[in-house]
């Protein structure tokens, strides 16, 4: 294949007469090109020969055939597959090929002017005979990645799907025919995607699905009629295959929180839940929960899956289902945890996002039930709770006739008492930060939704169910795998936002403390498992980022791939009374504001240590309000400053000041807020 000045040369020709006879239209009379000794009973070439020839023909003049399955003994040997090569209309090549990549034929079907011949003197042994050499040039690309510089072309490309296509049986296969093709044609983008597909959808079932990944596959069978031909998967659950390594890790008794949530695209028309439990400030989906609706029903389906795991697999030293019905569990107001909770005796935690926006973000019961929610310290709530408590009573006081009064229940549940004074219970879904700390409950879905949002993304393109289904389980254990990445990039994010701020102050004395025990610092160092600074300490001598990301680098889970020689599928079918149609029922989500971005739904001001009832305010209502502050181009600090002198220039709120401070510091807040908006965006209550 190379001449003595180390050149690239094709030698393929044939011997017989096809320009003096009429041999090409003769049945039965196949002409192949073949190398030397150019004997057409003997046509059998090898892979880098066929690469070569393909490489004298370009795209703009011929046309390639994709696979046909043909099968045909030639000179010994069994062919499968082929591609015709066509010019215009005309067929002119028909390249044949075995799934081994053994060996090719090349049948010469028509003669045309684009197709190169010379008829030369070839010494064979002793004697000579005439040849028609094919002289058609190699093409070459001097900018291909590929050592040969050959040119591609669509009948490069066919061969090199073929051959690396994850169908091919790889014991037999000859590995360099699939090397030397796809070094000049690697996959282009919809093979490599029908490639992945094949792997994680091998026949578009659910079993075969499944089967690949591994884990454990609950099967629901209800008494309820489920219409296969709108739900072909019925009812079911699905654990990751790291499930038990997640539970048996010594980590797990630190993991106290599941998030819930379901979600209606990624698998539509299904509704599904991935749980998701939260470690070190990032999520670990468990598996995926799939039924016709969002019910309690949806839900309950992951807790029997744990008892009947318990039931197939007794051990009286450890049950699933009460490890998990110990956990917390984090959620939106949908009606169905409400059951779920009475039902299964689990703690449940609302959103904190979810909720604000039932009151309204945008309104000032929004702002002021930020302010409780995300209180970060008994401390700090015992300072400023009889104030809180005041500034409700003026809220409460402003409120229409036609005011929504579930708005204000909810604020009487986190207070513990109505706007009158009266004894109220405390809804521990609706807790304050502070009392969420010690049990690392996050603030809000934020992880579970962060996951549906993706899923939603990948699955968009994918019109088959199974495959949607194939891509979700694939995206729960690559997830799984990058858990240690992600916890670490999680921690730089939260350091280098600390840093940001602190740079932009002008006292670096503020953020240099040696040691800080703030509600913040104590919250964040929960949820990250470890000591973290905060933004009195982030500039401190012996804050030691380095030292931070290595306890997390080496303290982290470990998660390898899964070997695919061990993945086993664990089946279970489950008898159950749950029932899951769909129930005509109108959603509780109350959403008075669809301004979703606004900073009540991410209340997070970083507060000093010990601040004056007016620096808190200013500084609170400056994060609330920040759009129309930095909109108008608002000093708030001034604006502050000039209301209180103003206030302090009426005799009856000095004497409220002198008598009730706290009361005073409620109007103040009130009357900061109105002053903000006055002309510039509706005063809502």
């Amino acid at each position: 294949m190379f001449d003595d000045d180390g050149k690239l040369i094709l030698q393929l020709g044939t011997s017989k007469r096809i320009f003096a006879t009429d041999v090409l239209q003769t049945k039965n009379r196949t002409v192949f090109l073949t190398k030397p000794p150019f004997n057409n009973k003997k046509p059998l070439l090898d892979n880098f020969t066929v690469l070569v020839f393909l490489s004298t023909l370009n795209n703009s003049t011929f046309k390639f055939s994709q696979t046909m399955k043909s099968e045909i003994t030639i000179d010994g040997q069994r062919f499968t597959h082929c591609i015709k090569i066509y010019q215009k209309l005309d067929n002119i090549f028909i390249l044949r090929y075995q799934t081994t990549g053994n060996y090719f034929t090349i049948q010469l079907c028509k003669l045309n002017s684009e197709i190169k011949f010379e008829r030369e003197d070839i010494l064979l042994n002793i004697n000579s005979r005439k040849v028609n050499i094919y002289k058609n040039p190699i093409i070459y690309n001097q900018n291909s990645e590929s050592p040969m510089k050959l040119q591609k072309n669509d009948g490069i490309q066919e061969l090199s799907d073929f051959y690396n296509n994850v169908s091919v049986n790889r014991k037999i296969q000859n590995q360099l025919t699939a090397s030397i093709f796809y070094s000049v044609a690697p996959f282009n983008p919809k093979t490599i995607s029908k490639n992945r597909n094949k792997i994680i959808n091998p026949d578009d079932t659910i079993d075969g699905v499944l089967n690949t990944f591994g884990g454990k596959y609950f099967i629901f069978k209800s008494k309820e009629e489920i219409s296969l031909d709108e739900y072909p998967f019925k009812v079911f659950a699905w654990f990751s295959p790291y499930f038990d390594l997640i539970i048996e890790s010594q980590e797990f008794d630190v993991m106290t929180t599941v998030e819930l949530d379901s979600t209606f695209t990624a698998l539509d028309p299904y509704a599904i839940c991935i749980p998701t439990i939260i470690y070190r400030n990032s999520s670990i989906p468990l598996g995926l929960l799939a039924s016709i609706s969002e019910s309690t029903s949806l839900y309950s389906i992951f807790f029997e899956s744990l008892k009947e795991l318990d039931k197939k697999n007794p051990n009286q030293h450890f049950s699933y289902y009460q490890k998990f019905i110990e956990k917390k569990y984090l959620t939106d107001e949908h009606r169905s945890f409400i059951e779920l909770a009475q039902k299964y005796n689990i703690e449940i935690y609302n959103c904190f996002v979810h909720l604000i926006r039932t009151i309204g973000s945008n309104s000032l019961l929004g702002y002021f039930i930020s302010d409780l929610l995300y209180t970060y310290s008994e401390e700090q709530w015992n300072s400023n709770y009889i104030r809180m408590f005041y500034t409700y009573q003026c809220l409460f006081n402003e409120k229409n006739a036609q005011a929504d009064m579930s708005r204000f229940n909810k604020v009487s549940h986190i207070l513990g008492q109505d706007a009158k004074g009266n004894p109220v219970e405390q809804k521990l879904s609706y807790c304050p930060l502070y009392k969420r700390a010690a049990d690392r409950i996050p603030t809000c879905t934020n992880h579970i939704e962060s996951i549906h949002m993706q899923l939603n993304n990948l699955t968009s393109g994918a019109r088959s169910l199974t495959m949607r289904l194939a891509i979700i389980c694939k995206y729960i254990i690559d997830r799984t795998n990058r858990v240690n990445h992600s916890i670490q990039e999680n921690l730089k994010n939260y350091i280098n936002n600390l840093k940001k701020k602190a740079e932009k102050t002008e006292s670096a004395e503020k953020h240099s403390l040696d040691k800080c025990d703030c509600g913040k610092k104590f919250y964040y160092s929960q949820l990250f498992c470890m000591d973290v600074p905060c933004i009195h300490d982030i500039c401190s001598k012996f804050f030691n980022e380095t030292i931070l990301y290595d306890t997390i680098k080496f303290s982290s889970l470990d998660f390898k791939p899964i070997d695919q020689n061990t993945i086993k599928l664990e089946i279970y079918e489950i008898e159950t009374e749950l029932t899951f149609n769909k129930k005509t029922i109108t959603p509780n989500n109350n959403n008075n504001d669809n301004d979703t971005n606004h900073s009540a739904l991410a209340f997070n001001p970083d507060y000093d240590i010990e601040d004056e009832p007016i620096s808190y305010i200013i500084k609170h209502t400056e994060f609330q309000l920040s759009s129309v502050i930095q909109k108008h181009n608002i000093n708030l600090a001034i604006a502050g400053v000039q209301l209180y002198d103003k206030m302090m220039k009426d005799d009856r709120l000095v004497l409220m000041k002198t008598n009730n401070q706290p009361l005073f510091w409620a109007n103040y807040q009130m009357s900061l807020w109105k002053n903000v908006l006055q002309g510039r965006k509706p005063i809502r209550i």
